[in-house]
């Protein structure tokens, strides 16, 4: 007699179920959010966050070390104890994906000619899952930190509004503050500024911080590169022959007039120091001291 095999019937991992609910869903997204590589994109002239699907599926699956490898492994909740291999994974994506709610599949405009760091992405109509695809996040993650940072914008909101009733030695303290970084940031661009031109006489640009002031970066994305150093692809010969000659009359003129160099050195110094003695001189007049110094 012949009989037909009957194939045991596959085991279901006890946390399986717990990805296809909405709740795993939103805790497999929010370890996904907190460990996948973003990289910044523009959607709809909106900043974005969007990603590559293989680096999803690597990071749903279990990290596995080399012999000998030391390396800390990050911890995985257990709603993905269930993710053993790719085929499990790619099925957590595709739910996340259908769910609408965490990212949508983008298409990535490819320009040469655009050197921002954020590029252009565009949504597709169809939204199906693909590792070689790009997704764009649109869900924000969990929103304790949205609320803290709402919270602290509040408060200095009230701070600053308050501002009349402070007492002097805050608004003191913030003169100070408020007059050192004015000078910092004063002396930090004159002296990026000089390098460029100094280098560019040479061919080159070489910037410091090139993007901080790109209003479309994030505070942290602004200080990203720390420098720039590049070929400049036109010659502008007769615009650096100019410069050259700026530079050498400045260095002739710093050599053989040292008392007139050294008085503008001077001159700043104390135009600094007054910046710092206009405050303090009226808040000694404030206690009944001297009288305020004005300017």
């Amino acid at each position: 007699h012949l009989f037909a095999a009957r194939a045991a019937p596959r085991r279901s991992h006890p946390h399986r179920r717990d990805t296809q609910t909405e709740e795993g869903l939103k805790k497999v997204a929010e370890f996904i959010r907190e460990h996948i590589k973003n990289r910044n994109g523009i959607l709809n002239e909106n900043r974005c966050d969007y990603f590559k699907g293989d680096r999803l599926t690597r990071v749903l699956l279990p990290e596995v070390l080399a012999e000998g490898e030391k390396k800390k492994i990050k911890k995985r909740p257990k709603v993905l104890e269930s993710i053993v291999d790719a085929k499990e994974a790619n099925l957590v994506a595709q739910a996340l994906l259908q769910s609408q709610e965490f990212y949508i599949k983008v298409h990535v405009v490819k320009d040469p000619a655009n050197k921002q760091p954020q590029k252009e992405v565009r949504m597709m109509k169809q939204q199906t899952w693909d590792e070689a695809g790009y997704y764009v996040w649109v869900w924000d993650g969990n929103p304790f930190w949205t609320n803290v940072f709402q919270i602290t914008m509040l408060v200095v909101f009230v701070l600053v509004a308050c501002f009349p009733i402070w007492p002097d030695f805050m608004k003191l303290g913030l003169w100070y503050i408020s007059v050192t970084l004015l000078v910092v940031m004063f002396v930090f661009l004159t002296i990026r500024f000089l390098l460029f031109l100094f280098v560019w006489i040479f061919g080159f640009e070489f910037w410091i911080l090139p993007n901080l002031f790109d209003e479309s970066l994030t505070v942290v994305e602004s200080f990203k590169p720390v420098f720039m150093f590049e070929r400049i692809k036109t010659t502008q010969l007769w615009w650096r022959l100019a410069i050259s000659g700026g530079f050498i009359w400045f260095m002739y003129w710093a050599y053989t007039q040292p008392t007139e160099f050294d008085e503008f050195i001077k001159g700043q110094k104390e135009f600094v120091d007054d910046l710092y003695e206009v405050r303090s001189s009226s808040h000694r007049a404030l206690d009944g001291g001297a009288a305020p110094v004005t300017l």
